[in-house]
């Protein structure tokens, strides 16, 4: 039971996890760190060997990724997916954008699939001419392309057929743009806030508003509270229990700002208090002493 009970919990941590990263290698993904989004995909990778708990968007949005990934690596003819090395990264792309299209519970817009479909099919015919790589072309133009031979069709087969790569749809491709074009197809998955990341916003947030209140208080003043807000009260506030030395200037500064609720003292005599300091004796200074604080005990012992 407790086996079971420990699977479980591990099978919904890897749930936050992946939903953390998967959101991550996204943002990374958008904003060009292709190298680092590449890291994070195989670091998902790993984690799904492990048990994961799967909600219905959680296997669209892995192949989502892994669509991104064969993408991201389109140009690179020689980078490998299947088992079969033969197959390209952008033909390792279609059969996961169909198998998408086909298969997941949430799929992808339907009538977004077709405009994506058609560029990644004429993107896959460009680079394998661009690259001289004509038969290949040529099958898979057979292949995808089965209307007859007008429009780009009619471009690609004349081409291949004079093994040329002479002519502005392959001296201009823009791969970058066309990488764009797929990733905004697919980032409208990922609009969720994962709950990994609303924790750790929350708790950097609290964070950064201690750290500020400690710098607007003062290496000083940590110890202590600050003074009440009301101008009319004079009150000095002191931590129960924390000992606090008070340097001459600061002892100056206090009694010329308490200086209006005070009687007629003179500095001099609040002089005598640093040198009661600096002969050893450590004044503790309570908001509410106990009964046994108020006794004659002596101070170093509060």
């Amino acid at each position: 039971m407790a086996a079971k009970s420990q699977a479980d919990m591990e099978a919904f941590v890897n749930h936050w996890i992946v939903d953390y990263y998967s959101v991550l290698a996204i943002e990374l993904f958008k904003t060009k760190k292709y190298e680092d989004f590449c890291g994070i995909v195989a670091i998902l990778d790993g984690i799904l060997t492990r048990p994961v708990y799967s909600s219905d968007v959680t296997p669209t949005k892995i192949r989502v990724l892994h669509f991104l990934a064969r993408i991201n690596e389109g140009e690179n003819l020689d980078v490998v997916f299947e088992q079969d090395p033969s197959v390209s990264p952008l033909e390792s792309a279609l059969k996961v954008l169909e198998s998408m299209a086909k298969d997941c519970s949430t799929p992808l817009p339907e009538r977004d699939f077709d405009h994506a479909s058609a560029s990644l099919k004429e993107m896959m015919v460009s680079l394998f001419i661009k690259n001289d790589e004509f038969d290949k072309a040529k099958e898979v133009l057979n292949k995808h392309f089965p209307k007859p031979r007008v429009g780009k069709k009619a471009i690609f087969t004349r081409l291949i057929n004079q093994k040329s790569r002479t002519h502005e749809v392959i001296e201009h491709i823009d791969f970058q743009s066309f990488r764009e074009e797929m990733f905004d197809y697919c980032q409208s998955l990922f609009s969720d806030v994962p709950f990994l990341l609303r924790a750790a916003t929350q708790i950097i947030e609290e964070k950064r508003l201690r750290d500020q209140v400690a710098k607007a208080a003062g290496p000083d003043e940590q110890e202590a509270a600050g003074p009440s807000s009301t101008p009319q009260i004079c009150s000095v506030h002191f931590t129960p229990g924390k000992h606090t030395i008070l340097q001459r200037t600061r002892l100056e500064a206090a009694f010329k700002a308490l200086s209006t609720c005070s009687d007629d003292k003179t500095f001099a005599q609040l002089e005598e208090v640093e040198e009661e300091v600096e002969a050893g004796n450590d004044l503790s200074l309570h908001l509410s002493p106990t009964p046994e604080q108020e006794t004659h005990q002596d101070p170093s012992r509060t």
